[in-house]
This record gives C-alpha cells, sequence and structure tokens, in this order.
C-alpha cells in the first residue's frame, strides 16, 4: 500500500467495511476495547482463572458472537491512531463522513464502528484505495483506541522482528 501518513500503526486483515451508520453508541466501542485489552494483556493461560471469570469471558464472547452474527469481508488494511487505509471496489467521496465498520479479534469478534472522514481516494489495479481520518467522538474512545493501535503496533513489530531473526 502506498504511503500512509501514520507513524505509529499496524497492518492486518480484518474485516472492515464503510457505513452509514453506527452500530453501537461510542460507548459501548469504547467498553469493547477496554474488555479486548484486559483479554489480549491476561490471556487465560497466563493468569489464575475463577469459574466466575471463566463464565463472564465465555458470555462475553457468546454475545459478541451473537451481535455480529455476520461479519463484513477481510480486507488488508492499514490501521493507525489518526487514519485507516484500505482498497475495495466501489470508490467513496473524498469529505464523506461515515462509520469504519471493523473486528479487531477473531477471539472476541464484535463488528465495533468508529467515525470516520474520508480523505483520500486513489485507484488501484480494480480497486480503490481509501483513506480516512478517525473522528474520535469522545477522549476515552480515543485513549482505548490508541492503546489498541499502540499494542497492535508493538506485537506486529514483535513478530517482524522474529521473521527476520
Amino acid at each position: 500500500m502506498p504511503d500512509f501518513p501514520d507513524g505509529l500503526f499496524f497492518e492486518s486483515r480484518l474485516p472492515l467495511t464503510w457505513l452509514a451508520e453506527p452500530v453501537q453508541h461510542p460507548l459501548e466501542a469504547q467498553r469493547y476495547l477496554e474488555v479486548l485489552e484486559a483479554m489480549e494483556q491476561h490471556p487465560h493461560e497466563e493468569r489464575e482463572v475463577s469459574q466466575v471469570e471463566s463464565r463472564l469471558d465465555l458470555q462475553l464472547l457468546w454475545l459478541a458472537r451473537l451481535l455480529t452474527p455476520q461479519k463484513p469481508p477481510e480486507r488488508d488494511c492499514l490501521i493507525g491512531i489518526e487514519h485507516v487505509q484500505w482498497a475495495q471496489p466501489e470508490p467513496l467521496a473524498v469529505d464523506q463522513e461515515g462509520y469504519v465498520g471493523l473486528v479487531l479479534s477473531p477471539h472476541l469478534p464484535y463488528l465495533m464502528s468508529l467515525p470516520a472522514r474520508v480523505e483520500h481516494v486513489a485507484r488501484q489495479d480494480a480497486d480503490h484505495l481509501i483513506l480516512v481520518r478517525w473522528s474520535y467522538p469522545s477522549p476515552g474512545l480515543k485513549e482505548a483506541f490508541e492503546r489498541t493501535v499502540f499494542r497492535h503496533h508493538r506485537e506486529h513489530i514483535r513478530r517482524n522482528r522474529g521473521a527476520n531473526s
């Protein structure tokens, strides 16, 4: 993918789509990111888990699957603190406002929608390369998403170092 404006980002293949309307309230997205952070930083294998915590984790997983019965198509994307970029067959209009729907975790598959504005669209072979800027509705959601991007960025660097060793 061409130049990406954010210095802190990660590259991934995730279920991702452009939406006209949000699928949840920003506070729900923030709470989801906080739960995902706790689950990723402290997996069951690394901690003593009570039966209550195990049941709660299982209920969260079932609820996420119920709320996201169908995931959008997977796309190669770059996700940064300020921007996200992906390619899709349909073009979007520059300055169009909407929501990026994405599923950040295969372990807790919840379709989260974050507000964004299209900054750039470029033809790339049969697709259109879309660059959008996040429009965070609250400082809490911005902080939670920044921590998520940072975690994935660190993991991306760690994997790349391991592959090059």
